[in-house]
């Protein structure tokens, strides 16, 4: 109780940011029983311990001493492992401004070694007095060692219709991709069939993933940002119905629901991810025990705490492994039947807050501190590219990849609020500076000319929506694709009719999208210079603290009882989509408009130079098709864009 009140104490603000419906309440006490049980079970250790050294003359004349000594003993080891597993529980705060980690790490070795020696006494002691229950003990103790050491060998079997598997890979733009950082996706890429200039309509991982798997801009699938409303969206519009109606196996796994919700409406018929909700979140912050996260990695913690089992939002009590093993688990499970499979993998750890168990944050606590993105995230990188390559491996191994494609992309970049992160300086302004609009509001931002941070927050910071695309086809384990570099302008929307194409799928509508069949089959051919549209998400060019997101929260989102899922109110929805940056890109050019209060700022960036000018009249701007670019965003925005250069001022109203 007492390790609650001091959580609660700790997020006391964030429990009354939103209003939550008694269903939510009663998983919460739920979870509160789970705990409880969990410290029951502790208990009949420490009398099991007791009872067994019972038979020992020296505790049987000591007996409250040895019961105080199991006690304490027991307490060290709970808060020292805790601090040397888990560094970024909140729990350790307490701890590490009495002891060094190092000191920690000690008495965990030290604590865990007495216990050890205990039990192994005790065992022997029930043994020699209680042979039939020791016996028992010993058995049951055996076939658990045997059970997690077995290794669940199996041969796929390849079937007439090739496999699908999709690898996502979060907040990860081509720039970030190095032998350095990236090893194993590197050396991928250089077999693959890569387009090299991707692009996302929207850089949010919930509304990117439903462009990938319906070909449609947000504006058409309706999912305009993260927690969008779930009766807006159209679910039934996804590729993976039609995989599942010609007997696919359709799976979908991520180490992350809290912003994405990506279920079995999308048309996958088996989900491998934490049970999404806003239970998914509270638990996060108030299940952060000592107990609690010593037990959240083990498999039965699936069924046990499914809001925190991996879980890569609790960063706190995040390893890999585990969501790497489960994962493994779930494609033997599927595969051992006998359909194709469509695999669909959503790795998140480069999202931020970049950290996870063990990670560098562990030393500093403050997620929100931008003086420690840059190793955090660079740190992200190289342990998921370990994620993507132990993936791979097994495929291989399993044989699933004797006849499949396989998809490599990113749902959106990422910027690091580092010099150049947004494609704007002083320098390559066309014109006077001094008289530059854009530069006037950022400054109201609070936020540098040519620095931006995250993603889906600026347009012109192009390395936010620059993305991952990638194939291979492997037929007898072996990839027969050339090695391939398109610099096409492509888009995450081109995937679905590509996908219906190569499978043969018959969609029944007309996607945003085009097919890119021609590039995969054959050499590279030229495409008209196509005319992409983007939108920014929620939130455009702040940088977000721990406040602003609780204010933000506040201000517009809800608790669906029906689902208990966080999500948008209907009432914000105007307010969400007048605040966004829309634009439009036409290689090199990009045009995006920024909403100043009633009006918007009008900037024409050449992606190529980074030359930029916000002045209809200045000359920069005249010899470049900005007007034909601003008529086509203007109609295809025709709503949010009717008052232009006005912002809607309706939602402004309400």
């Amino acid at each position: 109780m007492l390790q609650i009140g001091y959580l609660v104490n700790l997020e006391k603000n964030y429990a009354y940011v939103l209003s939550y419906p008694i269903s939510v309440y009663v998983q919460l006490c739920w979870a509160l029983l789970i705990q409880i049980s969990f410290y029951i079970f502790l208990s009949l250790i420490q009398t099991f311990l007791l009872k067994g050294l019972f038979f020992s003359f020296i505790v049987r004349r000591y007996l409250n001493k040895w019961h105080f000594f199991i006690f304490f003993i027991t307490f060290i080891w709970l808060i020292s492992s805790n601090a040397v597993f888990f560094p970024l529980s909140r729990i350790n705060h307490l701890f590490f401004l009495i002891f060094s980690y190092r000191i920690l790490q000690i008495l965990s070795i030290l604590s865990t070694s007495i216990l050890l020696l205990m039990a192994s006494v005790a065992y022997l002691n029930f043994l020699k007095n209680y042979p039939k229950i020791g016996l028992v003990g010993l058995i049951l103790l055996t076939l658990g060692i045997l059970n997690y050491l077995s290794s669940d060998t199996f041969t796929y079997s390849p079937k007439s219709l090739p496999n699908l598997i999709i690898i996502g890979i979060d907040s990860l733009s081509p720039a970030q991709v190095s032998l350095e950082t990236m090893p194993n996706l590197t050396k991928f890429l250089t077999q693959s069939i890569n387009f090299d200039n991707a692009i996302t309509p929207l850089a949010r991982t919930y509304p990117s993933w439903i462009s990938i798997l319906t070909g449609l801009y947000p504006l058409h699938h309706k999912a305009r940002e993260n927690l969008y409303p779930d009766n807006e969206i159209m679910h039934s519009l996804s590729f993976a119905w039609q995989f599942q109606y010609r007997g696919y196996q359709t799976l979908y796994a991520t180490d992350d629901t809290r912003f994405n919700t990506l279920g079995t409406k999308f048309g996958f018929e088996h989900i491998l991810a934490p049970k999404p909700g806003i239970a998914n979140v509270l638990l996060g912050s108030f299940g952060d025990l000592p107990l609690t996260n010593l037990l959240v990695n083990f498999q039965m913690s699936q069924w046990l705490m499914p809001y925190n089992y991996i879980n890569r939002a609790n960063n706190h009590t995040y390893y890999p492994s585990p969501f790497d093993k489960a994962l493994q688990r779930k494609i033997k499970q599927l595969a051992k039947q006998s359909p194709p499979l469509m695999i669909t993998v959503h790795f998140t750890l480069p999202h931020w807050p970049y950290s996870w168990a063990t990670s560098y944050t562990a030393k500093t606590f403050d997620q929100y501190d931008l003086s420690q993105s840059n190793t955090l995230y660079h740190q992200a990188l190289q342990r998921v590219d370990t994620q993507f390559a132990t993936l791979l491996t097994f495929l291989k191994k399993s044989n699933i990849l004797q006849h499949s494609l396989i998809m490599v992309l990113s749902d959106h970049g990422e910027v690091l609020y580092q010099s150049g992160s947004r494609a704007t300086s002083a320098q390559n302004y066309n014109g006077d500076f001094s008289q530059s609009k854009f530069s006037h509001y950022l400054k109201k931002m609070h936020v540098e000319l040519d620095k931006s941070a995250g993603h889906g927050s600026d347009l012109l910071s192009p390395e936010q929506f620059h993305c991952i695309l990638s194939f291979q086809i492997w037929k007898n384990n072996q990839i027969i694709n050339s090695f391939k570099r398109i610099q096409t302008s492509v888009s995450l929307l081109d995937i679905a009719p590509t996908i219906a194409k190569l499978f043969n799928l018959k969609l029944n509508y007309h996607p945003d999208g085009i097919s890119l069949l021609s590039f995969i089959k054959h050499s590279s051919q030229y495409v008209e210079n196509r005319l992409f549209f983007l939108e920014s998400g929620l939130a455009p060019n702040a940088i977000l603290t721990k406040e602003k997101i609780l204010t933000l929260a506040q201000q517009i989102f809800q608790i669906n009882p029906q689902n208990n899922l966080i999500e948008m109110k209907p009432t914000a929805l105007c307010l969400v989509n007048a605040a966004k940056i829309y634009g439009a890109i036409q290689y090199p050019w990009l045009l995006a408009l920024y909403p100043d209060k009633t009006r918007y700022i009008t900037v024409l960036l050449n992606l190529k130079t980074k030359i930029w000018q916000d002045d209809f009249s200045s000359s920069f701007i005249k010899h470049a098709p900005f007007h034909n670019m601003l008529y086509q965003l203007k109609q295809f925005y025709h709503t949010e864009l009717a008052h232009y250069p006005f912002v809607n001022d309706q939602c402004l109203a309400n």
